[in-house]
């Protein structure tokens, strides 16, 4: 007699053993598509070197949803901050970490020993990379990484990809990490190009009272080109006036608040 069980036990077994397979050669293909635009990217930046368009590019796959690219843009991006990446002359590059040499695309074993100097970045160039991998953590699944990204975004504001903040902001379900990148944004738009995106700046910094947005309008008057522009000056007084106003109010709470609880301290218990 056939025993219908087993069968039915050995059957699901057999169904999980292709789903796996059938994953494992999804990741495969996957992979395989993925290693031309590495390579890409490898390239580009042993070619140009500082110039931001080349760390673009990695950080660009860095924030896919594809966890396999995220992990790969992230190991070459702290290989290029702690100095283990070597550029070949063939226009590939090695990672060269603790005695072991990893191709930088695939991150196997390099076959070859690599015969030039790691790429040794600069101040300026350390400031990228730390907005860069902040850049990327923006698009992580845990909640803390994005917190502390966003703080390090909105520190380094100038030199932040206004496109792939745009892409964050629109994902970012944690209202205040959404208004975080917002202010950053803002405080980037006020040194475009273009009078538009500088007046948005304006009225958002004017919208978010503190003492950092004060500051940033009042260097911001100082220049003279916006001065000579009396729609932006005239927006950024308007706006100081706000913050300075809502501030004077805040500290005035604060200390009403202040006195009621010194107060309370002199109310007599009548128990």
């Amino acid at each position: 007699m056939m025993d219908w069980k087993r069968l039915l036990h050995w059957a699901e077994l057999a169904g999980m053993a292709l789903c796996l397979c059938a994953m494992g050669g999804q990741a495969v293909f996957a992979a395989g598509q993925a290693e031309p635009l590495r390579a890409t990217a490898v390239q580009s930046f042993c070619a140009e070197g500082d110039h931001p368009d080349a760390l673009a590019k990695l950080v660009g796959l860095g924030i896919q949803g594809d966890p396999v690219n995220r992990a790969w843009a992230n190991t070459v991006v702290m290989a290029i901050r702690d100095g283990e990446l070597i550029c070949t002359p063939r226009g590939g590059a090695v990672i060269s970490r603790n005695g072991r040499n990893l191709d930088a695309v695939t991150l196997a074993p390099a076959q070859v020993t690599p015969s030039g100097t790691p790429y040794v970045p600069t101040i300026v160039m350390m400031r990228r990379l730390a907005v860069a991998t902040a850049e990327m953590d923006l698009f992580s699944e845990h909640r803390d990484l994005r917190e502390k990204a966003a703080a390090q975004v909105s520190k380094f504001f100038m030199l932040l990809d206004p496109d792939i903040l745009r892409q964050a902001i629109q994902r970012q379900g944690d209202a205040d990490i959404k208004a975080t990148l917002e202010l950053a944004m803002a405080k980037r738009g006020l040194y475009s190009s273009d009078k538009r995106e500088q007046l948005a700046a304006i009225k958002a910094l004017g919208e978010a009272p503190s003492e950092s947005s004060r500051t940033l309008l009042t260097d911001y008057l100082a220049n003279d080109q916006v001065r000579a522009e009396p729609q932006l000056a005239k927006a950024a007084e308007a706006a100081l006036h706000s913050i300075d106003q809502r501030l004077s109010i805040g500290k005035a709470l604060s200390v009403l608040f202040s006195g009621l609880s010194y107060a309370g301290m002199f109310v007599p218990n009548e128990n």
